[in-house]
């Protein structure tokens, strides 16, 4: 990360729009090498846990409805084939961008439980009004996705 910081190494995406080279320019993060990598090692494990969650849910939900299932196979099974054993290697970006009932799928298994529901209780740091609404400093709320 340092290396990176220093330009001395250089993302392996070409436009360098990669996350850490994102993060790295925010101002937010530019002196600030452990809270850099704690957010970093927040966003990889919270977004690991929310694809395991939608993942096996969107799972359980097409082994409920036979025809949705079927449909889900038929889309997927033929690329998934013609990649054969070496998915890193063989199966492309651009070859999944094409499930598009299986996004559908998925879309409707976060609907209908989402990994994360709410968000954790907030409270500001001094009083803000909004929409008429005065939240003082001991006032917590939360958020609905």
């Amino acid at each position: 990360m340092e290396a990176r910081k220093k330009g001395e190494a250089k993302s392996s995406i070409e436009t360098g729009e990669d996350l850490l080279s994102i993060i790295l320019s925010d101002p937010l993060y530019s002196e600030d090498f452990e809270k850099t990598l704690d957010d970093l090692l927040i966003l990889f494990l919270a977004g690991n846990e929310t694809i395991k969650i939608s993942s096996t849910n969107t799972t359980c939900y097409l082994t409920l409805v036979p025809d949705a299932k079927a449909k889900f196979l038929a889309e997927v099974s033929p690329v998934i084939e013609k990649a054969g054993s070496n998915l890193v290697d063989d199966l492309t970006t651009d070859e999944v961008e094409h499930f598009d009932f299986a996004r559908y799928c998925w879309y409707e298994a976060m609907r209908l439980e989402p990994p994360a529901p709410g968000s954790i209780s907030n409270s500001f740091c001094k009083p803000v009004t909004l929409g008429g609404i005065t939240f003082d400093t001991d006032i917590g709320f939360s958020v609905n996705f």
